[in-house]
């Protein structure tokens, strides 16, 4: 360590630099740079009585010295809908409120935030950024009714 501050030091002499111009030029040496990655994907489903329950869960860690951003993306069977939403980060848990869709059109036109995509309304995305170092957890319930075909009940996942 010492001989790393006379080393500084006698650059900043002889280049010119000064310290602050030494500290810059290792700026990025300091950071380590890695996307987040998924640590963990879960999907369970209960089936009971023609009525099908999954939950679909990734974690994400985020390896790197800066932020990172996640993206949950999860394609729906035709005729499920969502139950759950949750997203659990290092120390904070944020839930969702589900609502009807002539709840979601009055609250659109109240000013309301509302995340509707009628286009793709068979895929649920939503991206956040990650603290470094941290790791967020998406919590995706959904349920469906179960269609008979020749006899025997199908379950899409």
């Amino acid at each position: 360590m010492l001989l790393l501050v006379l080393v500084s030091m006698w650059l900043a002499g002889v280049v010119g630099l000064g310290y602050h111009g030494i500290a810059e030029a290792f700026e990025d040496v300091v950071y380590v740079t890695q996307e987040p990655k998924i640590n963990s994907l879960n999907v369970i489903t209960y089936i009971k009585n023609r009525f099908a329950t999954t939950l679909v869960s990734y974690r994400y860690d985020n390896p790197s010295s800066l932020p990172g951003e996640a993206t949950f993306v999860v394609t729906l069977p035709d005729k499920a809908f969502i139950s759950d939403f949750i997203i659990e980060e290092t120390e904070k848990v944020y839930k969702s409120q589900v609502v009807r869709r002539h709840k979601q059109a009055r609250a659109r036109t109240s000013g309301h935030p509302v995340a509707l995509d009628a286009r793709n309304s068979n895929r649920f995305e939503v991206s956040v950024e990650i603290e470094p170092h941290g790791t967020v957890t998406f919590k995706l319930t959904y349920e469906q009714l179960l269609t008979r075909n020749l006899g025997v009940f199908t379950n899409t996942v």
